[in-house]
Order: C-alpha cells, then structure tokens, then sequence
C-alpha cells in the first residue's frame, strides 16, 4: 500500500485520503490511525475536515492476512479568505486570464487546454488521466515549453498589506521531469518575487505562501515556467489570492450623553486582530491621548470621533462614537415637571410626567464616570413609567430624559440593597 507523504491543504478543508494497494489476494480491509476526525476509519477512502497537522496511517489486509502501512500527514495551511481571483478554479472554462501559450487540445507543446482530464489534452501512452485535485471538475493542462508565461491576470494590492497565494501544481502528468514554476507581480521595472517551485513528483499538491504588497496599485499576477525540464506537461487548479482580513472593532456605548465636566472613556472592543494592533482616533479634539485604545475626553458639546485600528498583517477596522454633554439641572428647561420615585430605590422607579406630551420622551441612566447603563423610551402621550434598576450595583446614578422639542431634565437616583 502507497500514500503520498504530505497533503498540503487549505485549513477547514474537506480531504479524502487515497490509498493505492497492489499485490493483495481477495478483499482488502482497511485500517485508519488515528480515528479522529475521519468519516470512517474502516473503508479504503475515509475524508476527513483539516484543522491541525495530523499524520495518518493505514493498515492494509488480504484474505491471506498478509499485512502492509503507509502513512500519509495532512498539512493545512491558511488560504485566503477574501479570494481577489476570478475563475481561478476554472470552472468557467478559458476566461479570466491570458497567456503566452496557444489554447489547444491536442498534443502540441507551448500549449494549453481547460478541461476535466489530462487525457483530453493528449492521449499519447505517456500522457495519465489526471483528474482535478478535487477528482471532479476543470483545471488547467499545460503542454508546456521553457521561459513562458502560462497565466497572467491583474490584481490590485495595498501597499503594506499582507496577502496569502496558493495554487494546486501537478508537475509530471507525462512522468517526466519536474518544471520550475515562478509566481511574481509584475510593476514597471523588476518584478516582485511570490514564489518558485518544482512541485513534488506524482501527485497534486498545494503550494501556498504570504506576500507582502511594497506598495499600492494594479499589477499583473503571473505564473511564469522556467527553462524546459523535458516534456513540462503539469497541471495547474484554484488559484487564490486575497487577504484574510477578519478584524473587526466596535465601541461600547457609542453614543453618550454627560453633564458638562463629567469625564468619558472610550471603550473599544476588537476581533480577529493578528499580532500588536495600533490605534489612532479622529479627531484628536479634547482627548488625553489619541493613540491608545481607551483615551478620555470631558465634552463640552457634541463631537463625533473615528477610531482605526490596524493589525500586525495591515488589515484595517473602523467604528465611530458620538460624545455630548448638556448643561446644569437648572438650565435644563424641561417642558413639564419630573418626579422620580422611590428615591433610593432597591428595585425600580417610576418616572412621572406633570402632563402627558406631543412626542416620545428619550432616556438614559448614566453612571458617575458617563457611561451609559440603560436607555429607553418613554411613549409619547404616557404621563407614568416604570425604570428597572434591578441589575445594577449599589451606587449613585444619573437620570437624563428628554427631546429636543421638550427639553431635558435630569437628576440623580440612589440604588440600594435591601
């Protein structure tokens, strides 16, 4: 029994494991090591989910319990996850890039075909049947010859920005030697270098790496051949390259309202971050520093701020928050009269109104320090409603409601314990 030794594949990706047994008498039974993970450890092609560096081994027996192992190690890698390729799987045929070599289905070298089987290509006695990676669909069949570009196809890069790029490479369909293949982008004046390989003899393999962009533009992503190794006849399938970006950033309590002279401090929360991050805030306007992740700021009227961050792979995130403050209780000027009670309270208070108004009532309880605990909405034409201060710790809070047609009002509440 046979395995490839290594099966470099895309992490998260679905893999059958294939073994090849020859010189068996009658049935053969099956046994995978370990279990884990694999569909069913006791047929000949069990799949299994790659999440971790695993090696696998089967145990092969005849009828004639004669015994052999082979041992295959699943190799996931990081694929990109905002893919920036078109057709790189080619399931939509010959479109989505160009190349140096002639579209051809017959045996003619410096040329190429899209199709499901190399056969299809040329069907000469040293040409086999190589199916996709996959074992179904399309891939590209090249009948190769030295120092030509095979693929090409325009991308546009951030500079700073770090890219994945893998490609599945069957180097030998006419078991010959192996090609040397080179993946660059290609600015005016010297290329940047992606990546150079020969590939591993015999079967499909993923070739993966990560670039870094040195600068911004749109540039030609090219798959090159080097000099002819022989009959160069490989096969080539998915394509990617793109960002695995997944950062993301959001702020508690966006939108706050103070007294003026009360302190706020910004409480971003962010995911999906790689490596140290950097944090810059917009505008810098009253903010003690605008380069940390929690500055402060004593708002003196309504100011919207903008934080970006940005991770060790320059993926980048933005969220916004709004600061306000309003005035003294005496200049608060609220249409109708407030009374709030019980007064300490242990549980919940009612909010009563002197009349019932034309428009909704906004409210927010605030604690000592701003931050924004609870809001709501006090339906317009209601005269009484109940404010639940359950959850909250023993402390000292503050009641603000209003609209802009009514004024506001505002004052302190007490929570207890019983």
């Amino acid at each position: 029994v046979s395995l490839v030794d290594t099966m470099t594949v895309c992490e998260n990706e679905l893999v059958q494991l294939n073994p090849t047994v020859s010189g068996a008498m009658g049935a053969v039974s099956y046994s995978w090591s370990p279990a884990t993970g694999l569909s069913n450890p006791a047929i000949a092609n069990p799949t299994t989910t790659a999440t971790a560096l695993t090696t696998y081994t089967v145990t092969a027996t005849d009828s004639l319990g004669c015994m052999v192992m082979a041992s295959v190690t699943v190799n996931p890698v990081i694929c990109p996850c905002d893919n920036l390729i078109v057709n790189g799987d080619f399931e939509n045929g010959d479109t989505g890039f160009t190349s140096d070599l002639l579209t051809n289905c017959t045996c003619q070298a410096g040329s190429y075909c899209v199709t499901t089987n190399a056969r299809l290509k040329c069907n000469n006695s040293l040409w086999q049947g190589i199916l996709s990676p996959s074992g179904t669909g399309s891939y590209l069949v090249v009948d190769g010859s030295g120092s030509s570009e095979v693929w090409k196809q325009s991308v546009t890069v951030v500079g700073g920005q770090v890219y994945d790029f893998c490609f599945d490479y069957y180097p030998d369909i006419s078991n010959g030697a192996t090609p040397q293949l080179t993946v660059d982008l290609s600015p005016a004046g010297s290329p940047w270098d992606v990546l150079t390989t020969t590939g591993t003899s015999g079967t499909w393999q993923k070739i993966c790496t990560t670039w870094t962009a040195p600068s911004s533009g749109t540039f030609d992503l090219r798959i090159t051949q080097g000099a002819t190794a022989g009959f160069d006849d490989y096969g080539i399938d998915n394509i990617q390259f793109g960002t695995c970006c997944e950062l993301d950033v959001s702020i508690l309590d966006p939108d706050t309202v103070v007294v003026c002279g009360s302190v706020v401090q910004f409480m971003p929360v962010v995911t999906g971050a790689q490596g140290s991050l950097t944090y810059s805030w917009s505008p810098t306007t009253g903010l003690d520093d605008p380069n940390i992740a929690n500055p402060t700021v004593t708002p003196t009227g309504p100011i919207i701020y903008t934080l970006t961050v940005i991770d060790a792979d320059s993926c980048e995130a933005t969220a916004t928050a709004m600061v306000d403050c309003v005035v003294s209780v005496a200049d608060l000027n609220f249409s109708t009269s407030v009374s709030v009670y019980p007064n300490p309270t242990y549980e919940s208070v009612t909010i009563e109104l002197g009349e019932s108004l034309a428009d909704d009532v906004e409210f927010q309880l605030l604690d000592l320090l701003g931050r924004k605990l609870v809001n709501g909405v006090i339906p317009r034409g209601t005269t009484q409603y109940e404010l639940s201060m359950e959850i909250l710790s023993d402390g000292v809070y503050v009641l603000f409601l209003g609209n802009a047609r009514e004024g506001y009002h505002q004052e302190k509440l007490i929570k207890r314990s019983k």
